[in-house]
């Protein structure tokens, strides 16, 4: 039975007092269901996103510059034609390692809301003053704040988990 037909037969039975109450409660279990599964999805995609920002661009407890172009995220290379040819993921720019800083970090959710993960600027640079180049860096939600989007902003804690 297709939904259409379903909703159409449920309509016809609401017109029954004994059944009215039980459709109504059928309704709400859906909505419940439809509301869960959504919950679902969008933790799912927060995860998701989380695992693809810092396995591309987090590294040794250090955020790392990787130019990425195209859907899959694969890298462009310019060629020349020449057998051997050398590439760097900074070529043709300035190094400058604080000029390419990822502070934040959005999630587009199922039903339109985005939530933006924020590593406050002052926060990110005493973490990269303080750490040694052996150290690894995590951070922990602090807050959330909602606004018609939710930014959380990790503060940093030393040592990796």
């Amino acid at each position: 039975m297709s939904a259409p037909e379903r909703e159409q037969r449920l309509t016809a039975l609401e017109t029954v007092p004994a059944t009215a109450e039980l459709i109504d409660e059928y309704h709400t279990v859906l909505e419940r269901k439809a509301a869960a599964s959504t919950a679902t999805l969008d933790r799912s995609e927060v995860f998701n996103r989380l695992y693809q920002f810092f396995s591309r661009h987090y590294q040794d407890g250090d955020f790392i510059v990787a130019r990425r172009y195209g859907r899959e995220g694969s890298r462009y290379l310019r060629s020349t034609g020449e057998d051997t040819e050398f590439h760097w993921a900074t070529e043709g720019m300035y190094y400058i390692k604080s000029g390419d800083i990822s502070t934040d970090f959005p999630v587009r959710l199922a039903q339109g809301q985005r939530l933006v993960f924020t590593v406050e600027p002052e926060t990110l640079a005493a973490t990269r003053a303080a750490l040694k180049p052996n150290d690894k860096a995590h951070y922990e939600l602090a807050s959330v704040c909602s606004s018609g989007e939710i930014p959380p902003r990790p503060p940093f804690a030393k040592g990796g988990r």
